[in-house]
């Protein structure tokens, strides 16, 4: 089998599988990435949560504003962590809530 241009593989893709076209190309992109010899891959990176940035570094970590998403999302259990909390978005509102 011959080499295919990329104008032409892109044509025949899309015309057989246009749903996939989005995911193949993120692993050619990925495959090469992987494959390039002439600079190291990332042992470790930092950014938002988004999964495309999953499979580039073993090591991912949220920057610190990002991080902030999943404590919104928790539920105090204690007494004195409620008040903390009723008390923090009273503060956030400008009123207090009684």
């Amino acid at each position: 089998m011959g080499h295919l241009g990329e104008k032409k593989a892109y044509q025949i893709y899309k015309l057989l599988f246009a749903r996939s076209l989005a995911h193949v190309l993120d692993a050619f992109a990925l495959a090469h990435y992987f494959q390039r010899q002439d600079f190291p891959t990332l042992c470790a990176l930092m950014s938002d949560d988004a999964p495309e940035y999953k499979l580039l570094s073993p090591l991912h970590a949220l920057c610190w504003v990002h991080d902030g998403r999943d404590y919104k999302k928790l539920v105090p259990q204690l007494d004195i962590n409620r008040i903390f909390v009723y008390h923090r978005n009273s503060q956030k509102t400008g009123r207090l809530r009684i």
